[in-house]
């Protein structure tokens, strides 16, 4: 038979707490010979928009590996590979999720990072509305797969189901109640499971029909709740708000929701606000886009000039009385151009004496850098030339295989403009992707990309990529010829090192199912897969990854940061890399997501900082910032949350044992849902800065992200609104750039969540200097070690004192450059630099006789010699640019 049906839903499930409920279901042949003729003209929503779902890219022709690729992907996504010949997971689950990507119309699916939590802030345990059973149970033939955020399983929750629920994710195989592998990945998981799969909201009428033809009152309701959230979902926000609205005024099962108290008619309360909430970011904050859209807290031209939804969310907002709703009103009220009062907003004082002139203005817009997607990761880099200009390569994630937005390269054509050459690199043929990471790992001087997909979704096997650079002009995808690099595990996190310091890069690949994979390189553009030889493989629910020598002996160990515990600090033993994680007192937050491995007090010992991602409640945010005690703290006492939701800064005593300073820099700063992270010297004063990308997949989840001020000592000052870096849209791939060249290090940031409703544009924060630090830019030539020396330590004297860095560190979805590494000098001229090289037979080498400050300069590991490197720059007026910009595109074109 043939299929055209896609998936209607957001889906998520939770298979640590027996919620799954399954009725009726009925099996079908697949067939997937109509993928390329699958059409979104029917969809109303955000997904399709922009070209993004199969076939509008025509003429693209998808050569080699790019082809089988793009092959897998499509089967992925259709279920063709859900079975057990591709896959772990047990037969009689495969059939099911295969019938639901081929049946959409039969089943319902719920998505409850929209909804009260099962154990959250607002469900009285004394109601007895269900909304699991009202979804799941009310259904003939029909599935709810529901979402929360469990702890572990309660004491009355039988342990082998659980182990074997889990432990069925890992082999081919049933594990049993004894399975010990089995018992230690649940003890990782410990939050359990959750799967997305945002998709196009196609065929409304036929939908609406649905609704129409329900048999009785309760099933018409239930659907009319599903379509809603479902264009929630989608950006259909007109559609979703009909909807609500018709439920809360003309519900045959509960009075009118605006004056009733039960859980349905809160629910449902929240919802409307939600759809208000969205609507007025769409209507403006996308198709009104400005320079200062989203910025928080909101100027006068970032408020909304299409008011009608700010205005009716506000009404919304009165009949509540909850800290959630005072913070929503906040930004509501910001909207419509009123200036709140923020007795504890820090203003940084001392902001443009030592950091800058003024604010970091935005101007992807006019640079033509405001990519348009969702969970995204950013490279900047010299991808495309030798004269040290700054190219993008850009990827979101969850977007359908030929859609035209996959992943994009943007080359710096040095007059202030970028070029879309994703064509001709062959870049866009590779779509889709949680994390880009650059690396010259065949040694030839350019820079290579590995791809890592499917994070957040990792039953959707999505295969990885690695791309080779053919001399800076396009990219052959060679993931298979190198050695099976595919994964397909659901990777979120992968960074490069030369972990046995043999000359040549290798990768570990960090996944969101066991095991994760370390690929040593052989020297011969193939790799050798040896992570459990090493002792590396067993992961968890990894989030991040990060190299760095924590030990001091010169081999590079790893810190593996998982969002479902424990994270994992492992020395590299050279024959083996050790577990020492309790021992060093690195254990970081539960709920982990983001880290980084960076000297950030400059002592010359690498340290270590963990993101943590509990997603705080909007009730939250608002005592924060009013300084309020959080009225329903007791509901994460109850969950043994309390203590998790605090990201973690230790600083290294020299040995690999760490203290955690996380109390030197204010609580709200470092609780504050970090979903990815980097870092690097906005000030030039020679301590390392981080940048925050927050928020959480809930579409309420509206939140400052945050760049923290290094004061030299471990701890941190927030200059997000001195700065003007408060951007309220979800946060993913961030680098600290110099896109100019002039020595003023800029901050890029993919700005988006999951769900299409959830898209925005990326933002450029551009430097405008202000302060007269001093500053080096470098260059590495290997000869033994890898050919541009990532993973070298720098130790620069200056006329003040001494700067430690590495080259080629970053954290999280972003990469920061590697051809061309910037370092803050302070005050102080520069007078000597050291550099230990990443291979074992290869002593320090100093530099030195006059060696230039504020310049672009190589040092060679061969000849011992330093040159001075012609630095192609250029200058931008962020002003004029923004102005000439947004008086031509009075309209976002999204």
């Amino acid at each position: 038979m043939t299929v055209k049906a896609v998936v209607t839903g957001a889906l998520l499930l939770v298979v640590s707490v027996p919620v799954v409920v399954i009725v009726g279901v009925r099996m079908a042949i697949m067939d997937h010979s109509d993928f390329r003729e699958f059409s979104c003209a029917t969809s109303i929503g955000a997904q399709c928009a922009n070209g993004a779902c199969p076939d509008s890219n025509p003429d693209m022709v998808y050569e080699g590996e790019f082809g089988e690729t793009m092959n897998q992907m499509e089967k992925a996504i259709r279920g063709m590979a859900w079975k057990p010949d591709f896959s772990p997971v047990p037969r009689g689950t495969w059939k099911r999720y295969a019938h639901f990507l081929t049946h959409q119309d039969e089943y319902t699916v719920t998505n409850t990072d929209f909804y009260p939590q099962r154990w959250g802030v607002d469900l009285d345990d004394a109601e007895d509305w269900d909304l699991r059973k009202f979804f799941g149970s009310e259904f003939r033939d029909r599935v709810s797969f529901a979402n929360s955020l469990p702890p572990p399983p309660p004491s009355g929750f039988p342990k082998w189901f659980y182990r074997w629920m889990m432990g069925s994710l890992i082999f081919d195989r049933s594990p049993t109640a004894r399975d010990a592998k089995a018992g230690r990945y649940v003890n990782m998981r410990e939050v359990g499971l959750r799967f997305f799969a945002p998709v196009p909201l196609c065929d409304l009428d036929k939908q609406v029909a649905m609704i129409d033809k329900a048999p009785n009152c309760e099933e018409r309701e239930a659907r009319m709740f599903r379509l809603s959230v479902h264009a929630l979902s989608d950006a259909a926000n007109e559609v979703a708000l009909e909807k609500l609205l018709e439920l809360c005024y003309s519900s045959c099962l509960d009075t009118n929701c605006t004056s009733s108290g039960t859980k349905r008619s809160k629910f449902l309360r929240r919802l409307i606000q939600v759809a208000y909430l969205r609507s007025g970011e769409v209507s403006n904050c996308q198709r009104h886009h400005n320079s200062e859209s989203c910025i928080f807290p909101l100027s006068l031209k970032a408020q909304h000039v299409e008011r009608a939804p700010a205005t009716e969310l506000l009404r919304w907002l009165d009949l509540e009385d909850s800290q959630e709703s005072k913070w929503l009103r906040l930004i509501a009220e910001m909207q419509l151009g009123s200036r709140p009062a923020l007795p504890h907003l820090p203003q940084a004082e001392n902001y443009s004496s030592t950091i800058a002139a003024g604010k970091f203005k935005n101007v992807a817009g006019p640079l033509g850098l405001d990519n348009w997607g969702g969970t995204g990761a950013i490279a900047a880099d010299m991808f495309l030339n030798d004269e040290g200009l700054i190219d993008f390569y850009h990827q979101t994630a969850l977007q359908w295989p030929r859609g035209t937005r996959s992943a994009t390269m943007r080359q710096n054509l040095k007059n202030g403009t970028f070029r879309d050459v994703s064509v001709e690199t062959k870049l866009n043929q590779g779509p889709s992707g949680n994390i880009g990471r650059q690396a010259d790992f065949d040694n030839d001087g350019d820079l290579d990309i590995f791809n890592g997909r499917g994070g957040w979704m990792p039953f959707f096997q999505l295969p990885n990529s690695l791309y080779e650079n053919k001399n800076n002009s396009e990219f052959e995808e060679i993931t298979r010829k190198a050695g099976d690099l595919t994964g397909e595990k659901g990777t979120h996190s992968a960074a490069w090192a030369d972990f046995d310091l043999d000359g040549h890069l290798d990768l570990y690949v960090a996944s969101e199912q066991n095991p994760c994979e370390l690929f040593r390189n052989n020297g011969d553009k193939t790799f050798t897969e040896v992570a459990e030889e090493m002792g590396v493989a067993e992961c968890g629910w990894v989030k991040g990854v990060a190299w760095g020598d924590l030990d001091g002996d010169g081999y590079p160990d790893l810190v593996v940061s998982s969002i479902a515990g424990p994270n994992r600090v492992l020395l590299n033993r050279q024959t083996k890399f050790v577990d020492v994680t309790e021992a060093s007192g690195a254990v970081g937050p539960r709920f982990s997501q983001p880290v980084a491995i960076v000297d950030i007090d400059n002592d010359g010992d690498e340290d270590i900082f963990f993101g943590s991602h509990r997603p705080p409640d909007p009730g939250e945010l608002y005592a924060a910032y009013f300084d309020e005690e959080w009225e329903e703290q007791h509901v994460l006492d109850r969950r043994g949350l309390s203590d998790t939701g605090v990201s973690r800064i230790y600083l290294n005593r020299g040995d690999a044992t760490f203290e955690d300073v996380s109390d030197r820099t204010p609580r709200r700063l470092l609780a504050c849902g970090v979903m990815a992270m980097n870092f690097g010297d906005i000030d030039n004063d020679g301590f390392v800065d981080f940048y925050m990308g927050t928020g959480w997949p809930d579409l309420r989840g509206l939140m400052p992200n945050i760049m923290l001020h290094n004061r030299g000592d471990g701890s941190f000052d927030d200059v997000t609104v001195a700065g003007g870096f408060g951007h309220l849209q979800k946060g993913h791939g961030i680098a600290f750039i110099d896109v100019q060249n002039d020595g003023r290090v800029d901050v890029a940031a993919s700005m988006g969540g999951t769900l299409p409703g959830d898209l925005f544009s990326d933002a450029l924060y551009l430097n405008p200097g202000g302060n007269d630090n001093n500053w080096i830019k470098i260059s590495l030539v290997g000869f033994k070690s890898n050919r541009l020396g990532q993973g070298a330590k720098l130790v620069l004297r200056t006329t003040d004192r001494t700067i430690y860095s590495v080259l080629g560190n970053a954290a999280s979805f972003g990469s920061n450059p590697i051809k061309i590494h910037h370092v803050g000098l302070g005050k102080g001229k520069l007078l000597e630099i050291t550099v230990k090289w990443p291979h074992r037979d290869v002593l320090p080498q100093k530099f030195g006789g006059s060696l230039p400050t504020n310049a672009w300069i190589s040092l060679s590991e061969e000849t011992g010699m330093w040159t001075q490197k012609r630095l192609a720059s250029f200058h931008l007026d962020a002003d004029a640019l923004i102005a000439h910009h947004e008086q031509h595109h009075t309209c976002h074109s999204h």
